[in-house]
């Protein structure tokens, strides 16, 4: 079923405009600017050639739709009351019944992206030194590392939530010049930990921070393997950016 709304104000401006600039249907006329009232909805009036009097468009058909008049346009929907289905139960900005508007709208863990919840993807983490010091038994220790985003990713927050696996953080605070962020964290001299490493995450990025184990030296060339990889594909693809724009000048 088609419906026809307009908020009271813009009912009211329209109103106005039709009684001030437009005559009614069934009214003399001369062209068809004396009859066209400016309501997109019920399509464009017109003076009759016959009697010169101003007659009615034909109402924009939107089928199963309804026909916005501020946007001009065939919508979804106008308000949340529109959207019937349970799995798109909101009315967006675009007039399209979606499954979210914001992130709130969706459950733990997902974003909403485009009216669609979806899983959220951590970005990761450099984190260095790699390696918890474990300090002499028995005295607690403090330790400072550097954290910053992977290169070539997006995500990474330094004000975001820290959780530096099972420590406690002594202080925190950013370099806003490198959008590095520095946490010192207090470690108990009978610390156990679990595994050869444990995970750190600063707002949705993850790393990891590995403990001195028989194998944590080929873990830590692992690491090192793939920053490196990851600052060779950002150069490899700066130089491709840098090649095709000298080639899009030489072009013109």
């Amino acid at each position: 079923m088609r419906k026809i709304t307009l908020s009271l104000i813009g009912f009211a401006f329209l109103l106005c405009a039709f009684t001030a600039n437009a005559a009614g249907l069934g009214e003399p006329c001369i062209a068809d600017a004396d009859c066209i009232d400016s309501v997109y909805c019920n399509g464009i009036e017109s003076c009759s050639s016959e009697g010169s009097i101003c007659v009615a468009g034909i109402v924009v058909d939107c089928g199963d739709q309804i026909c916005d008049e501020l946007s001009k346009d065939c919508v979804e929907c106008q308000d949340d009351l529109d959207c019937v289905d349970n799995e798109t139960p909101l009315c967006s900005d675009t007039g399209e019944c979606v499954a979210c508007r914001e992130d709130l709208d969706c459950a733990d863990g997902q974003v909403c992206d485009q009216g669609v919840c979806a899983e959220e993807v951590a970005c990761g983490l450099f984190i260095k030194p790699p390696v918890l010091n474990m300090g002499k038994k028995g005295k607690q220790a403090k330790q400072m590392f550097t954290i910053k985003g992977i290169l070539g990713e997006e995500g990474f927050d330094p004000y975001g939530e820290i959780v530096f696996g099972p420590f406690e953080i002594y202080r925190s605070f950013v370099d806003d010049d490198c959008n590095v962020l520095k946490v010192q964290i207090l470690v108990p001299g009978n610390v156990v930990i679990e595994g050869d490493s444990f995970d750190v995450s600063v707002g949705s990025c993850v790393g990891q921070v590995y403990v001195k184990t028989p194998g944590y030296k080929d873990d830590l060339k692992e690491q090192k393997r793939l920053e490196n990889q990851q600052k060779k594909e950002a150069q490899m693809a700066e130089k491709l950016q840098k090649k095709l724009e000298k080639q899009g000048k030489k072009g013109k």
